[in-house]
């Protein structure tokens, strides 16, 4: 367990474009200790975590909890719905535990638009079921099961369910903080 901290540490701590030294000076605790900590050679107090966990603005549940949910295969019946908006849209994990990507499979159930705004990273996705129209600033792609899409950082989009039955696809980006929160804004909005 001492090498998952280390690494969700570590992680965060570049996220947040923090040095070692920077960190030491908002826990009191020295760069060398927090280096080996972050290694997984020594195993850090509860104190100290509280410190450091404190300093990478994070709490002892998200570590944990991220920890524990570290898995390298999720089964279908596993995965964990963080947005549904019953008879229109459903976003679930296809990745869990703190990772360089993010994976959502998007299922759309309706024929409406959903616009999003600009986001700070690049995406892909894939229709893995039915067809799916997708709009990056205005120009329109018909994908069907198997095709593709790139979509630049900054690009405005959309998609919509296109035929009778529902689409899935899969979505993949950069995993960041702030990417999440915009991820997470983005679908609080009213469908």
């Amino acid at each position: 367990m001492e090498q998952e901290i280390g690494t969700f540490i570590k992680k965060r701590r570049k996220e947040l474009g923090m040095t070692l030294q920077q960190m030491a000076d908002k826990t009191g605790l020295s760069t060398g200790y927090l280096s080996l900590m972050e290694r997984g050679i020594n195993s850090p107090t509860i104190d100290n975590l509280h410190k450091i966990c404190r300093a990478i603005d994070t709490t002892m549940i998200e570590l944990l909890s991220d920890i524990e949910n570290n898995k390298l295969c999720i089964k279908k019946s596993e995965r964990n719905t963080y947005f549904s908006a019953p008879g229109k849209l459903k976003y679930e994990s296809l990745i869990e535990g703190s990772r360089a990507l993010v994976c959502t499979n998007v299922t759309v159930y309706d024929e409406e638009e959903h616009v999003f705004g600009r986001h700070i990273a690049d995406e892909f996705g894939v229709v893995i079921s039915g067809s799916l129209i997708v709009t990056v600033d205005k120009t329109v792609y018909e994908m069907q099961e198997g095709d593709s899409i790139y979509i630049p950082a900054g690009s405005v989009h959309s998609f919509r369910r296109q035929g009778g039955r529902e689409c899935s696809s899969i979505w993949v980006s950069p995993s960041s903080r702030t990417e999440r929160d915009e991820l997470a804004a983005v679908l609080s909005m009213p469908l």
